[in-house]
């Protein structure tokens, strides 16, 4: 096959005799061609597997090259390469003073144990001198418990000790504002609970101070009710 290629730049009388004499002024195109252009059966020159976006090396660094320590022989990423995130596991309430949770006193609010260890909190607004009942219910958790803790996170009461898959705490306030009702399951087990709050003050129809209502006339007679443990009534009367 005849090959029209002459490359402008060389000298006749520069030319090398490939047919081992002098150099000729007017070379054959088929050997012009022969020593400019690639033998078909010359090596071709060392490719490498494509890197992550179709970019291959033809002519490598022979230091560059060299994979890292633990690189991957093919890709050359190391351990600096691509990694999984580690897992995160799901909480619908934190347990500090930042929680979303609240719980309305006379309402109820749902709420997950989503892992071993989890506490929920929940903020609630109580009144000095009124007695107030926490409830946790649930049909999965293994001891649960209810604690209540002051506007910063100090604790005040527990209850953990109600027995089976339900927790409840009575506790009488003795400063008004926010607190917060944590839920866990102390031992083990997740799932869904239930938590109540009701204010359980007993009524007193009388009180124990200067303050009374009460009064009991001379001849005359007055009915009363002792509304609780430790409850006293006061009657006014005039000697």
């Amino acid at each position: 096959m005849t090959n029209s290629f002459a490359p402008p730049s060389l000298t006749p009388s520069l030319l090398p005799d490939l047919s081992g004499g002098i150099g000729e002024t007017e070379p054959s195109p088929s050997l012009l061609a022969a020593s400019v252009l690639p033998s078909p059966l010359a090596p071709l020159p060392p490719t490498f597997p494509a890197l992550p976006g179709g970019i291959a090396s033809a002519s490598p660094d022979p230091v560059d090259s060299q994979p890292a320590p633990g690189a991957d022989p093919l890709t050359g990423l190391g351990e600096e390469g691509p990694f999984l995130l580690p897992s995160v596991d799901p909480d619908d309430f934190s347990d500090d003073t930042s929680t979303t949770g609240s719980l309305p006193i006379g309402g109820t609010r749902t709420g997950v144990v989503d892992f071993d260890g989890d506490r929920d909190w929940f903020r609630l607004s109580l009144t000095a001198g009124r007695t107030y009942r926490f409830q946790l219910n649930s049909t999965t958790l293994e001891n649960p418990s209810l604690a209540l803790l002051d506007s910063s996170g100090y604790f005040l009461a527990l209850d953990d000790f109600y027995g089976g898959t339900d927790s409840q705490l009575t506790y009488k306030a003795t400063t008004s504002g926010t607190h917060f009702l944590e839920a866990e399951a102390i031992f083990s087990g997740t799932g869904p609970y239930t938590l109540l709050a009701s204010d359980v003050t007993p009524t007193d129809d009388f009180s124990d101070d200067t303050s009374t209502t009460g009064s009991l006339p001379i001849g005359g007679s007055r009915t009363g009710v002792v509304d609780f443990d430790g409850d006293r009534d006061w009657f006014r009367l005039s000697l």
